[in-house]
């Protein structure tokens, strides 16, 4: 059923954007009721805002990014990026209310650090980092519930 919810909601963020209202015309095209948009905002509108907010503290210092990115791949430094990266994970998916104890919690684990370690590279480029994480953060709700 969530996975349903989550595969049509998609075809309607272009039009409306990753909120509820794409989630309530996906919810209709599977014959859910309104009240299905609470199977999905809390959780990922919650990781939603936990990538942009780290991505708020980087911004003014984007330009630094690939200094950043060289110095964390340095054998010496590799252990810390990792921790700095599994904590920011953790905390994001306790702020999204995960509790799970299962396997899962290593694929959601990996699968956010993926996601928020991908708008990492993509702020090497000159695009603007915040508008592409509402479209890397749709992708990861997508993979998650698939």
């Amino acid at each position: 059923m969530v996975r349903d919810l989550v595969h049509a909601a998609m075809r309607h963020v272009p039009a409306r954007g990753w909120t509820t209202s794409a989630i309530a015309a996906g919810a209709a095209d599977v014959d859910l009721p309104p009240s299905a948009v609470g199977l999905l905002w809390g959780g990922v509108d919650k990781l939603h805002a936990a990538v942009m907010a780290r991505l708020a503290l980087l911004a003014p210092v984007k330009s630094l990014w690939p200094e950043a990115l060289a110095l964390c791949g340095r054998p010496d430094a590799v252990g810390g990026a990792l921790r700095a990266t599994s904590e920011f994970v953790d905390e994001a998916w306790a702020y999204a209310g995960d509790v799970s104890t299962d396997s899962s919690w290593y694929i959601k684990h990996a699968g956010l650090a993926t996601a928020y370690h991908t708008i990492g590279l993509y702020l090497l480029t000159d695009a603007p980092a915040l508008s592409v994480s509402s479209t890397l953060c749709c992708v990861f709700a997508s993979f998650l519930f698939t």
